[in-house]
């Protein structure tokens, strides 16, 4: 019997370099969207994938300031900074409820407030997220925002207190947040 040691090889590294190609080509076209280029990876470790964007709850307890800057270093990336969360659908409001819920024990949810990026610091009743985007979706708790009755309260959080809807609260405060790293360009 004859050996074809060199047949093998070629074949092995034919094999291989089609392997690799198919698999390019394949995430490279699964990346285009009508004739548009998108960054798409996989969430990194501690983050938890909603419709192509990252999140990842810090339990830790930070004002809001703290913890916006927080987020923007875990990102540790100026191309995909990341934020304090933005809220911009029912079904990201739903996803951000289920996160929150599955992480705390169920005798600590009426407690647990988290901050998101919403807040009018900048100019009073002008929302705005700390991503940069004004509101298309809003999810108030009844009476809110207040304003703390002029007490300040520029920075908004979520918690079972107010049937997981939202109410303006005093930034200083610490609070539990999630963080968002948008991982689809130009997508919300």
């Amino acid at each position: 019997m004859q050996s074809f040691g060199w047949l093998n090889f070629h074949l092995a590294s034919t094999a291989s370099f089609s392997v690799i190609f198919a698999y390019f080509v394949f995430f490279s076209l699964l990346t285009l969207d009508s004739g548009r280029a998108e960054h798409c990876m996989p969430c990194p470790k501690r983050w938890v994938a909603f419709d192509g964007d990252c999140y990842r709850l810090v339990t830790e307890k930070l004002p809001w300031v703290e913890a916006e800057k927080y987020c923007r270093e875990l990102s540790n990336s100026d191309w995909f900074p990341a934020h304090l969360v933005s809220i911009n659908s029912l079904e990201e409001q739903q996803f951000i409820v289920e996160l929150l819920k599955a992480s705390y024990p169920l005798e600590e949810l009426p407690s647990v407030k988290a901050w998101l990026g919403y807040n009018d610091m900048e100019r009073e009743t002008r929302f705005v997220w700390s991503a940069g985007s004004g509101a298309n979706f809003t999810r108030w708790a009844s009476d809110q925002p207040d304003n703390g009755r002029g007490k300040g309260q520029d920075c908004v959080a979520i918690g079972q207190e107010y049937n997981w809807k939202w109410d303006d609260m005093t930034c200083r405060f610490g609070r539990h947040f999630i963080c968002e790293l948008k991982m689809l360009n130009g997508r919300k």
